[in-house]
């Protein structure tokens, strides 16, 4: 397996991914939305997205995304696979994208994530994140944002 930028081909697999990571999230609903954004960041800000992928399958999608009306040296983090692959192929992913945050020269890095997905949620929580926020989705749903510095790594 190998990290690659995405392909014209894969943004439907990494749809269903984006789908499954969610399924039992109440209210999460189709991650259309959110695929609309990822594929049109760069338009925004900085964008480094790539997938997890072998020769013929994509297991997971990643990205790390500075808005340009988001604080200098802060950075957004996703990390997107099958649930049942988070702790491996999710850990991959995350691991790609701490590394290009330290390339970066990141002071720190959020998760924007529903504040249901438990899953998700204690997964960057073992990683050394910290709960700094709780806000209200347009769809009614609640958020979390978790963050870490990554000052003393510059």
């Amino acid at each position: 397996m190998q990290f690659r930028s995405p392909r014209d081909g894969d943004w439907s697999t990494i749809l269903t991914i984006a789908n499954r990571s969610v399924f039992d999230v109440p209210g999460a609903g189709e991650q259309d939305q959110w695929l609309s954004n990822r594929r049109s960041f760069s338009k925004r800000g900085f964008q480094h997205h790539f997938v997890l992928a072998d020769d013929h399958n994509v297991f997971g999608y990643g990205a790390v995304e500075h808005a340009t009306d988001a604080p200098p040296d802060s950075y957004r983090i996703f990390v997107v696979t099958y649930p049942e692959h988070l702790q491996d192929y999710g850990a991959g992913i995350y691991e790609y994208a701490e590394r290009k945050l330290i390339e970066l020269g990141a002071a720190n890095a959020r998760f924007v994530e529903y504040a249901e997905d438990h899953r998700l949620n204690s997964f960057i929580l073992a990683r050394g994140y910290a709960e700094i926020g709780r806000f209200q989705l347009d769809s009614g749903q609640e958020a979390v944002v978790l963050s870490k510095d990554y000052s003393s790594r510059r």
